[in-house]
């Protein structure tokens, strides 16, 4: 069984991203997750998107080929082209 590891998103440039997260917690401050902020996490299970999240940018998880659960909050409007591309085990997307 792999240990839990959180990660807060604040907002953070890709590259300060530990590559090796397998949670993911997106602040209530922010409205648009970067393109390719999360593309390659292959470890990222889960990501919980706070409410006021507007914006999934181009391919904001591409290859994260771990992610099975996402949340996405009633504020959500734009997910962008491949944003979910690669996620071989994306089994539950809630939408609000």
């Amino acid at each position: 069984m792999r240990s839990c590891r959180w990660f807060l998103y604040t907002g953070q440039d890709s590259s300060d991203i530990p590559w090796n997260i397998t949670h993911a917690r997106i602040d209530p401050s922010v409205k648009v997750i970067a393109a390719d902020a999360f593309q390659g996490c292959e470890q990222l299970v889960m990501v919980e998107l706070s409410e006021g999240v507007e914006e999934i940018g181009d391919s904001a998880f591409q290859g994260c080929t771990s992610l099975e659960y996402i949340t996405t909050p009633s504020s959500l409007t734009v997910i962008g082209p491949f944003a979910f591309q690669g996620c071989s085990q994306l089994q539950q997307v809630k939408l609000c």
